[in-house]
């Protein structure tokens, strides 16, 4: 029996930001190639890079993270990249 995938899609315009308040990403589905980053929303010392400048390429790039922070984590899109984030 094949497994089911389910996830809320957050639109994010181009080079935008979001603070994702879950406790994990299960990807991005781009409409528009680019980059994305992915911080802990923790303040600094203790923010943690997850994820840095990764490309995207249009359609769904899958980024099966959990956040290991109660803070989340601050999504940041660049070089034009746009879509919808998975959470």
């Amino acid at each position: 029996m094949a497994t089911k995938e389910y996830y809320r899609p957050q639109p994010m315009a181009a080079d935008s930001s979001y603070a994702a308040k879950s406790s994990h990403i299960a990807g991005f589905l781009a409409s528009a190639a680019g980059t994305i980053t992915i911080t802990s929303a923790a303040p600094a010392p203790d923010n943690i890079v997850f994820v840095n400048a990764l490309p995207l390429a249009v359609g769904f790039n899958r980024i099966p993270i959990l956040l290991n922070t109660s803070e989340g984590a601050i999504v940041q899109l660049a070089g034009g990249a746009a879509g919808s984030l998975l959470l």
